[in-house]
Parts: structure tokens; sequence; C-alpha cells
């Protein structure tokens, strides 16, 4: 059974709602072992030596998966996990998703972002415990405890304990699994006036004066004496970027 279920069962639960639990809870820790495993000890990282012991046992099978589908590999040399190069990208792509969803949704309300996120088809579930892995909210599981008032008797001592718990999916996926459900129109609205809001800050924005200094290059490689400067105006947009770079232009922000 244990080999079966190894973080959690239910006997009032069918098996297979037993085992989606666990697969889910492999999930996520998973990720959040990566990050373990990417970081090193002094930075929040975590060495899993080979053969596991202590409370990293209870880990095994987290990264047997990891290490069945290419994303940690064993330093032979070292005795421990490490990333592989597979792994070193699945955490560039996981860092871009995450980035993107704080983009995109970061200026909303919890309710409008979930509601967002379901319709376009992006899973709020993930994209809470990604942002929350990517913004260290994890990192402290003791600080994370007393933020969200656990009762002191209840509290696990060790991130072993709490990344493979229930109760802590539970506890963070509640608000999301509850939230009120907007229809298109309420959406549509609130985009709509968030465009708007967007709009008016820009027109507010004070210009950033760019100072373009042209000239040809002579065969002595200097500077022509004659030049001419002519000074363009871009609004404080945050998708400008500057042209690309050419040695005969000298770009002066004021």
């Amino acid at each position: 059974m244990a080999d079966q279920f190894p973080f959690f069962y239910d006997q009032d639960l069918d098996e297979d709602t037993n085992k989606k639990v666990n697969m889910e809870i492999m999930k996520y820790a998973g990720l959040y072992i990566l990050k373990k495993v990417d970081l090193p000890p002094e930075e929040g990282g975590h060495l899993f030596e080979v053969p596991l012991s202590g409370l990293d046992e209870q880990m095994e099978s987290i990264l047997d998966d990891l290490f069945f589908h290419d994303l940690i590999e064993i330093d032979t040399d070292k005795a421990r996990y490490a990333l592989t190069q597979d792994g070193s990208e699945y955490i560039d792509k996981i860092v871009a998703e995450v980035e993107g969803y704080i983009d995109k949704y970061q200026e909303f309300d919890p309710a409008t972002k979930v509601n967002l996120m379901r319709r376009d088809k992006v899973n709020p579930l993930r994209a809470r415990f990604l942002w929350g892995l990517y913004d260290g909210e994890f990192d402290d599981f003791n600080e994370w405890q007393e933020n969200w008032n656990i009762d002191p008797t209840q509290r696990k001592e060790d991130w072993q304990d709490v990344i493979t718990s229930k109760d802590f999916y539970d506890m963070l996926f509640e608000d999301i699994n509850n939230m009120e459900a907007f229809d298109d129109d309420a959406l549509d609205q609130v985009l709509k006036e968030a465009e708007e809001e967007r709009a008016k800050e820009q027109a507010n924005l004070p210009p950033i004066e760019i100072t373009r200094v042209e000239g040809q290059s002579g065969g002595n490689g200097r500077q022509d004496e004659e030049v001419i400067v002519e000074t363009d105006y871009y609004y404080n947009d945050p998708y400008y970027f500057n042209p690309v770079y050419d040695p005969f232009f000298w770009y002066v922000v004021f």
C-alpha cells in the first residue's frame, strides 16, 4: 500500500481518487525538488546524497520519477543527484512560463486572475504553485506556516513533510477551488477598464528624449566633422526596444 500511495491514503476514497491525489502531490513536489537540486545549499538548495537517508528517503519516489524523465541524474563522482541538461532546460521553460503568467495577470485581483486563467485554458492551480515557487514563498516553510496562521501544534518542522502533505495543497488551492465564477461579459469589462487605465497612465508619462548623432566614418576611422543631430521622442513604453546596435549611431537618453 505504501508503494502505491506513498504520500496519502484515505480509506473513505476510492482507489482511483487516492492515486490521483498521490500523482498530483508527486507532480508539484517534483517541481519543488528540481529547484532544490538546481540551487546550491547556501542559496536554499539541498544535496540529495546517494544512498538517500533520513527525511530524504521519503523523496525517493519523486526522485525516481524525475530520473525516469531524464531531468536529474546521479553524479557518481559526488554520490548525489544533479540536474541533467534536459533538467536545466526544463527549469528555464518553467521560469519563462511563470514570468508569462506574472506579466499577463499580476495587475488583477485574485478572483479576476483565476477567471482569466480559466478562460485562457491556463491551470490556475499550477500557476499558483509556480508563482509561489518563483517568488520564494515556499523557501521557508516555518515562515509560510506562520504567515498562514497555522496552529503551532499542527505545524511541520521539515520541508520534506510539508511538500508531500495533502493538507498543504488543500490550503494553498482552497481559495481557487472556491473562487466565484465570472461570465465572459464581466471579464471583458474588466479587461476594457484595465486597458483604459493603462492608456491613461501611458499618456501621463513624460517622454524620454533620445538624441541621435549621425555621421559617416572616414577612412581614418574618425567621425566626419559635419554631423546631423536629430532628436526623437518616445513615450516610456515597456515594449519599446532600442534599434539594433550600429557603430555609427549613438543613443543618449536624458
